[in-house]
């Protein structure tokens, strides 16, 4: 069983995290007080594991390429915004262990949700603190004999962010 309870107890993986994301976003007024944002960008999500080889095994380093399509919406007050977003990802690559483990093919799709809030600092500068998770689920198609057989797998993250960035 490749699941998570057949990890080692006594000298679990650790995990490394690295996440780079550039993007545009539009913003349409809805009155004074709320506004609805729609995204859209390009994310490059790595994760990888460290520990013992029995381990490491059953957990792929990953390093995801998504197109990332959402909106948010925003209520204004004052200098401070509070927001509530969700997004679609489009799966472009999961990376070359993926590919090397599973030859025959795989697909993925994921979401992402977020929750947050930004403080103007001056006239084009926001600081903003945000929660989110993301998920990805993946279908696997393995041949007969193959080293790793699996139908698919989830992948699921939650962030905490502290963002601090220009806004015109």
């Amino acid at each position: 069983d490749p699941g998570p309870t057949s990890l080692s107890r006594d000298n679990p993986p650790r995990t490394f995290a690295q996440t780079i994301e550039v993007g545009a976003r539009y913003r349409a007024g809805l009155g004074a007080t709320f506004a609805l944002d729609l995204d859209a960008g390009y994310g490059r999500y790595q994760y990888q594991f460290s520990g013992q080889n029995d381990d490491i095994d059953r957990l792929p380093d990953l390093v995801y390429s998504t197109v990332r399509i959402g909106g948010r919406l925003v209520a204004r007050l004052g200098r401070a915004e509070a927001y509530l977003g969700g997004e679609n990802r489009i799966v472009l690559s999961g990376g070359p262990e993926l590919d090397q483990k599973f030859p025959a093919g795989r697909s993925a799709d994921g979401y992402g949700a977020r929750v947050g809030g930004s403080l103007a600092l001056g006239s084009w500068l926001r600081a903003a603190v945000e929660g989110g998770l993301v998920n990805y689920g993946w279908t696997f198609t393995s041949d007969a004999g193959d080293m790793f057989e699996a139908e698919g797998g989830t992948d699921r993250a939650m962030t905490v962010s502290a963002l601090v960035g220009g806004a015109y």
